[in-house]
């Protein structure tokens, strides 16, 4: 068994924000057999890095799980939007 973790880093404040989104590309890729997602912000009373956003799920395997083409768009929009988050604390730095 394998636990997979995806991570994603945020801005200031907008750590709820992302983890919307990654609990509703999550459940696209549950819908499609995947096991359950959790979800949780690292620095919001548990250890680890602020503005943080992670999803951890267990995997009897490592192999896609490839998702219909509704959930795709649905993802990928998704996606574009945590990209977005991440981009504007990027560019604030600069």
């Amino acid at each position: 068994m394998y636990m997979i973790r995806r991570v994603a880093r945020t801005q200031p404040g907008k750590a709820w924000e992302v983890a919307g989104y990654l609990t509703k590309i999550c459940e696209a890729y549950e819908s499609n057999g995947r096991n359950k997602a959790q979800i949780y912000i690292g620095g919001q009373g548990l250890p680890g890095t602020p503005n943080t956003v992670i999803a951890e799920w267990i995997q009897d395997t490592i192999e896609p799980n490839w998702p219909t083409k509704t959930q795709l768009n649905q993802i990928g929009r998704l996606m574009f939007q945590i990209r977005y988050v991440r981009i504007m604390l990027k560019c604030r730095s600069c």
